[in-house]
């Protein structure tokens, strides 16, 4: 559990999203940027799970900040980086290897906003799938 508290308003702009009166997707933008390390708990569980424990929190701290910048500037940013000598020359042995931080099982933040909101709605039939995708690529 977190520290913050959850806030009449926070119901409020809930409620509103329900009903219609505010756009959903601005709903959970507000609510995905006001609860960073909720995200970032997820994520690492997520990659726990799926790409093991090795660098997780790293990945998930990369996929929000991400996250952050997309629902922020409404573009959608890859999830994959390589090591580029410029901004890494400690690495040179490494260019063009993906880097450690980068996740393997999820491609963009569109993908990574949709795994979120898909809980955030309780959408069970669309996690069921993300997971067995993931679960079918590392079986391949």
């Amino acid at each position: 559990m977190t520290n913050k508290e959850i806030k009449s308003e926070d119901f409020q702009k809930l409620f509103s999203a329900i009903l219609g009166q505010t756009d959903i997707k601005e709903y959970h933008k507000n609510l995905l940027t006001s609860h960073i390390e909720i995200l970032e708990s997820l994520f690492d569980s997520y990659f726990r799970k799926f790409e093991g424990f090795s660098c997780s929190h790293d990945k998930s701290a990369f996929v929000v900040s991400r996250m952050m910048k997309s629902l922020n500037t409404g573009e959608v940013y890859p999830l994959i980086e390589t090591y580029d000598i410029e901004k890494y020359p400690q690495m040179k042995k490494h260019e063009g290897e993906l880097a450690y931080w980068c996740p393997t099982s999820i491609k963009d933040t569109d993908e990574a906003i949709s795994f979120v909101e898909n809980i955030l709605n309780l959408n069970f039939e669309g996690l069921i799938d993300k997971f067995n995708k993931v679960k079918g690529a590392k079986n391949d």
